[in-house]
């Protein structure tokens, strides 16, 4: 019996998990008496900072945030959209830091204002993150974490930054 309930719910939290990739979430079970078994969220380096691979000052950096908006729309769950939005602002930190880093100061800028421009939609929401479905939610004290490691990117960010345009960060 507990078997069969474990893998229905299993195929439930896979097919609910598709546009974010199993193996950024790491889940740990927590069991409580009287209620349902809920998994919480530990939010991975890969998930706050993802990849680049097409930077803002390249051709198809356009047709990337064109395709982020299009997988946004398709999100129907309220907190997967949240953290899909937490994960696009670190992605744009990330941006800003290689840009920076490879001397391009006007291209990081860019990344700089569009993580400004996300962070203004995301944070009027993350008041009401809460429990994503019955299988997982999201922890405020999570985001905040999620926040500082911003914080600390934008310390790195300042670091490599030409000292006579550090005034331009956010």
């Amino acid at each position: 019996f507990l078997k069969a309930r474990h893998e229905r719910m299993h195929k439930k939290v896979v097919k609910e998990k598709e546009l974010i990739r199993s193996e950024i979430i790491k889940r740990d079970s927590h069991f409580w008496l009287g209620s349902k078994k809920v998994t919480d969220l530990k939010l991975s380096e890969e998930l706050i900072f993802p990849s680049v691979r097409i930077y803002p000052s390249e051709y198809f950096y356009k047709a990337i945030l064109f395709k982020e908006k299009i997988e946004q729309m398709a999100i129907f769950d309220y907190n997967l959209l949240i953290l899909k939005k937490l994960s696009l602002s670190g992605k744009r930190l990330n941006e800003a830091f290689k840009e920076a880093e490879r001397g391009k100061v006007e291209s990081s800028l860019t990344a700089l204002n569009l993580y400004k421009k996300q962070l203004a939609e995301l944070l009027p929401h993350l008041s009401k993150v809460s429990k994503i479905n019955e299988n997982f939610f999201i922890l405020q004290e999570d985001i905040y974490k999620a926040f500082l490691k911003h914080f600390d990117k934008l310390k790195a960010i300042k670091e490599v930054f030409p000292d006579d345009r550090v005034e331009e960060i956010i």
